[in-house]
């Protein structure tokens, strides 16, 4: 039984799969298995994969099914003690696994270890930005709506018990299905962050926004959302304000496509009137500001038909809305 099962799901990715699977490989902890699962690609993504001659690599040929599905495949067929995912046009940078299995070696009572993770293009340029790795603890409310942190799916490393204990990915969901996992786990179990870079996430024209179908975005948010409403409603009225945040993050993605704008004003009606970020919070902006000014901002920005103005002031109010919880907590000291 290897330490460590590595997911690796594909999808035609022939130009990328070698170098992803390679810098798995190529790592320091060598106690791995990497499983495989090609979703019926088209291209020449197996034969790709039929040049590495590695013993730790198993290649699984399937019909498409979707990612989550192609997922669950590989966890089936996993017996690592832990189990680490990458995505076939992502990479590992060295030390990866080595690090990982360390600190969850150490800290029995750490369900699920992640890290940050560095952004590149086609050729494999460093862009701009990083995803962070700065929470550990219990961190539900941080992840599970996708901000303030993003957990970047390759910089994951999870013991494969709390994967049978929660449940493996959601095959009904084609996006958000890793932030889906992550939320059931940090709602039972500690998670820590490691804030050093140990992945390379590719952004490539396979991936980008615009390549996207944002209806199906919006039939998966409102699923994923649906979910939370069900599941979730122990942790108490403040996932209604997560939930807020999570549509206001795609709301604000939505804006920089401007063939997307009509679909984004959609996104944008039902954070305002089926969330109460916008109710409570505009009772708070003109409490904390004089009648005179609000009404001036109301006046100028709320009532004009641009979105940008409208997430303004969506911005706007929610700064304020914690402005005004601060300071009620600071009094209740």
């Amino acid at each position: 039984m290897p330490a460590v099962s590595v997911i690796v799901p594909t999808y035609n990715r022939a130009n990328f799969i070698f170098e992803a699977v390679q810098s798995i490989l190529d790592q320091s902890f060598r106690d791995i298995e990497v499983l495989v699962v090609d979703d019926g690609s088209t291209d020449e993504t197996l034969a790709v994969l039929s040049t590495i001659k590695d013993k730790r690599l198993r290649v699984y040929p399937s019909t498409n099914r979707g990612r989550s599905s192609t997922r669950n495949m590989a966890l089936a067929f996993a017996t690592g003690e832990f189990v680490a995912f990458n995505d076939s046009d992502d990479l590992y940078l060295p030390g990866k696994l080595e690090m990982q299995v360390k600190y969850l070696r150490e800290n029995p009572k750490v369900a699920m270890v992640y890290t940050a993770a560095i952004h590149i293009d086609d050729a494999g340029n460093r862009l701009p930005g990083r995803y962070d790795a700065n929470a550990s603890g219990d961190i539900y409310y941080k992840v599970a709506f996708f901000r303030p942190i993003t957990i970047a799916l390759p910089t994951v490393m999870v013991r494969a018990q709390i994967v049978q204990d929660v449940g493996a990915f959601d095959d009904a969901q084609t996006r958000f299905e890793d932030t889906d996992l992550w939320r059931r786990i940090s709602r039972e179990y500690l998670v820590h962050g490691i804030d050093i870079e140990t992945c390379a996430i590719r952004t490539h024209v396979g991936n980008s926004l615009r390549s996207l179908d944002p209806s199906e975005i919006m039939v998966q948010l409102d699923y994923y959302i649906a979910k939370i409403k069900v599941q979730d409603k122990p942790r108490g009225r403040w996932v209604s304000f997560g939930l807020s945040r999570l549509y206001g993050h795609y709301a604000q993605a939505f804006a920089t496509v401007p063939e997307w704008r009509s679909d984004w004003e959609l996104l944008f009606k039902s954070q305002w009137y089926e969330l109460p970020l916008g109710r409570y919070c505009y009772p708070v902006a003109r409490y904390i500001y004089p009648h005179r000014t609000l009404h001036s901002f109301v006046k100028t920005e709320i009532r004009s038909k641009t979105y940008a103005a409208k997430m303004h002031f969506l911005n706007f109010a929610y700064q304020h809305y914690v402005r005004a919880r601060n300071l009620v907590r600071s009094l209740k000291r």
